[in-house]
């Protein structure tokens, strides 16, 4: 038995793949691209919020927002968030 070339499995999965998103509409290819952001944004937060038991839900999707997005978003969710609670 030859030993499996894995650098070749994965450049012919490659060559697959790209030939078939070739095949797709921009429509479509727009759709699985928004999709996909979507699930890695939420799988992203979900691990946030498991890395920090110790934040409220709320709390912590504050706190993944202001980590990707910067500074200036934490400042104004929490003070939006303190304006809604008044």
């Amino acid at each position: 038995m030859e030993p499996i070339d894995t650098q070749a499995e994965a450049r012919l999965g490659d060559e697959r793949v790209i030939a078939a998103l070739r095949e797709w509409s921009t429509h479509r290819r727009s759709m699985v691209q928004a999709r996909l952001t979507a699930l890695v944004g939420s799988s992203s937060c979900q691990a946030w919020r498991a890395r920090h038991p110790e934040l409220t839900t709320l709390q912590a999707d504050v706190a993944w927002a202001e980590n990707m997005y910067g500074p200036e978003i934490g400042t104004a969710l929490r003070s939006w968030l303190a304006a809604r609670d008044e």
